[in-house]
């Protein structure tokens, strides 16, 4: 019995030992990229946009109103998690301005925005919710694959999505905060943050950790973290007729927008492993994207914010124009966006 005791204990005390470990050291709280990677990071980083994350929201979602009533707003944005920063994101930035009036189409009744377009387009959706434009969003690593067997006869109702938002804040009402006190992650956690000092990505983890050849972001380290799907998805987006086929798809979409009197404005946000590519130290074991350069010189008849070429632009003066440790943007890069996007609306 005493030799089964201290064999159980053997065994049981190195398990103990991680799930204390990981609890004191992994949290969820912090960016994408932390939690994918299982990272330790003990910075307080993000205090940084304390005052950003607290700003009150002054744009509308679909599920808050009564999308059966008449309203008449200037900008109707829909997009992926970029457009899903609440207080700190650029739709909330331009409607500060009293005189832009933001509607912004919740990202749970919008798996693919290209797609969701398509079908309030041929719906009745502008027959309530009257706009001047529309700003169509999507992160580089999907703004491609999003066209792929797009139906463009597809027809999304009002009375579906009212069906939809009850349906959401229902199960919303109905969920609650679990999780399982032992997990793998006591094992990932630990054993990840030993691979990256032999490997990018620690052969197997979904967050790259490549050395900069300057310090990027407000922490003491030259070093950007970027997701494996910026690789998974770089061939599709380096093809020239797979970018000329998203193109002509946008245009199509522009077109029918004219139709309605809305002007389409066309928002891909860069991946992270992109935009900070020409600082990564030895960069050439990544194949170089093209995504933007090859959108570029194509001939549009919606209106194109290169948001590559314009955060760019403020690197010289400004850090963190990404969350170091997430796959998206900061507030800061959310405001020079706006901005942009403040420039285009009022030209009209």
């Amino acid at each position: 019995m005493k030799k089964f005791i201290i064999k159980g204990a053997i065994f049981i005390l190195p398990i103990i030992f991680l799930q204390v470990y990981t609890m004191l050291f992994y949290t969820t709280l912090k960016g994408d990229l932390f939690r994918l990677g299982y990272i330790v990071d003990n910075s307080d980083y993000r205090y940084i946009f304390k005052e950003e994350f607290e700003r009150d929201i002054y744009f509308t979602n679909i599920s808050d109103i009564n999308l059966n009533s008449q309203y008449e707003y200037t900008v109707l944005t829909i997009g992926d998690s970029f457009s899903e920063q609440k207080g700190s994101g650029y739709q909330n930035y331009l409607a500060k301005n009293d005189s832009i009036k933001i509607i912004h189409f919740d990202r749970f009744l919008n798996n693919n925005p290209i797609q969701t377009l398509y079908g309030i387009l041929n719906g009745d959706f502008f027959n309530n919710i009257n706009v001047d434009y529309v700003v169509l969003q999507s992160i580089e690593r999907a703004f491609v694959k999003r066209t792929k067997k797009i139906d463009t006869k597809k027809i999304i109702l009002i009375d579906s999505l009212i069906k939809e938002i009850k349906g959401h804040k229902f199960n919303l009402n109905k969920e609650g905060l679990s999780d399982k006190l032992f997990s793998d992650r006591i094992f990932k956690f630990p054993l990840y943050n030993i691979l990256y000092f032999l490997d990018d990505n620690a052969y197997v983890s979904q967050t790259y950790r490549v050395n900069t050849k300057e310090n990027l972001f407000s922490v003491n380290k030259n070093e950007l973290l970027f997701y494996f799907g910026d690789l998974e998805n770089m061939k599709i987006n380096n093809d020239l007729e797979s970018v000329f086929n998203l193109n002509k798809e946008l245009n199509n979409l522009s077109n029918k927008l004219k139709e309605k009197g809305i002007k389409l404005i066309v928002l891909p946000s860069p991946d992270k492993l992109d935009f900070y590519y020409d600082y990564i130290v030895d960069n050439k074991k990544y194949p170089k994207p093209l995504f933007f350069e090859h959108l570029e010189k194509m001939p549009k008849d919606y209106l194109f914010v290169n948001s590559k070429q314009i955060l760019s632009g403020e690197m010289k003066n400004k850090k963190d124009i990404y969350f170091y440790d997430d796959t998206h943007w900061s507030p800061w890069a959310s405001q020079i966006i706006a901005g942009e996007l403040s420039k285009i609306i009022n030209k009209g």
